[in-house]
């Protein structure tokens, strides 16, 4: 089944974003932080870090900005992507602030 596929597959992991705003306790901003660094440190190049969406309605990300800034900022995780999720207008002006 698989033998006529070609090209390379990516994988992404979604944890700190998808998997953080199920829960129901918010993380610190340098838990997630710590969290991402040791997700980086196992061998994922691609981290699926945030979302920019409403803090009323999803208060687990409400520090996207700020845990977005601090990543790319961060000289020991040059090198690694870190793919959000923007879900409207508002959420693009957010993300556009922070370079995402």
């Amino acid at each position: 089944m698989l033998e006529n596929v070609t090209g390379d597959v990516q994988i992404v992991e979604v944890g700190p974003r998808d998997g953080l705003q199920n829960e129901a306790k918010v993380l610190e901003t340098e838990d997630k932080f710590s969290f991402i660094v040791k997700l980086a440190k196992a061998g994922f190049s691609c981290i699926e870090a945030t979302s920019f969406v409403r803090h009323d309605r999803v208060p687990q990300m409400a520090d996207g900005e700020k845990l977005f800034s601090r990543l790319t900022e961060t000289p020991k995780l040059k090198g690694i992507d870190f793919p959000v999720l923007i879900p409207n207008l508002k959420g693009l002006e957010k993300a556009l602030k922070v370079k995402a």
